[in-house]
């Protein structure tokens, strides 16, 4: 997708951290989980960033099942354009993996999806734009996820329904603008920008506060990041001229 959001640091409160040659323009970013500091007994939400510059910024862990598959084929993380994750999940043998989608510079695309043949069979299908991951909404229920392709057409199962229902509207309706951002969180909040500029989504309110602050300010909001596995967000956004 185009750069939209004019950055150099990943703010946080009261500190910034400075990310050296990382570009003017912040093009993709993405909540990758939240990981225990076994040192600090503390959690920290990890995050992945892509700039202008093809520079990515990791900060935190890859998920373990990426980080086997990086190295079984003598492929580095720096290569990587874009990265969405989901749920951790137990594997035979009582280790963690996680849900993901990653995306090379070269075009090559890996997933990690959990014996999920519905979700594998639609992105072996798609050019992949965007992929979010969610939970189960119930027990009993299979995960939530929502798959954005670069043609504008879009797939999704089991998200919150008003989500749903601003997906059915633009994959139905004539002429309506396709979906381009896409993000599910905790407690069935969720996001979605469209390419008309038009959003829709369910947020803490917290969240909402800062996103009818940035509208007020002139601000354009280009994509809220958010994680199943943290409260955490990621508000990317620019100029209205951008």
């Amino acid at each position: 997708g185009a750069a939209t959001s004019l950055s150099q640091s990943l703010k946080r409160v009261k500190t910034a951290t400075l990310i050296d040659e990382g570009g003017e323009w912040l093009k993709q970013c993405s909540i990758t989980g939240c990981d225990t500091d076994d040192k600090a007994q503390t959690l920290s939400t990890s995050c992945f960033l892509v700039f202008d510059s093809g520079k990515n910024y990791l900060r935190g862990k890859l998920p373990s099942n990426l980080l086997a598959r990086l190295f079984r084929e003598r492929r580095v993380s720096k290569h990587l354009r874009y990265l969405s994750t989901g749920p951790s999940y137990l594997v035979g043998n009582g280790d963690k993996s996680r849900c993901y989608y990653a995306e090379f510079s070269d075009g090559e695309a890996w997933w990690g999806v959990n014996d999920d043949g519905e979700l594998d069979g639609i992105l072996q299908e798609v050019d992949v734009h965007r992929v979010a991951f969610g939970r189960s909404s119930s027990i009993g229920d299979k995960p939530s996820w929502v798959v954005i392709a670069k043609n504008g057409t879009c797939k999704w199962r089991n998200v919150p329904d008003g989500l749903h229902e601003a997906l059915t509207r633009a994959n139905e309706s004539a002429g309506a603008a396709c979906p381009c951002e896409c993000s599910l969180g905790m407690g069935g909040s969720y996001f979605v920008r469209f390419l008309d500029g038009s959003i829709d989504f369910a947020l803490p309110a917290f969240v909402a506060d800062v996103l009818e602050s940035l509208e007020s300010d002139g601000k354009l909001v280009r994509a809220v990041c958010m994680h199943v596995d943290t409260y955490d967000v990621i508000i990317r956004f620019s100029a209205d001229f951008c």
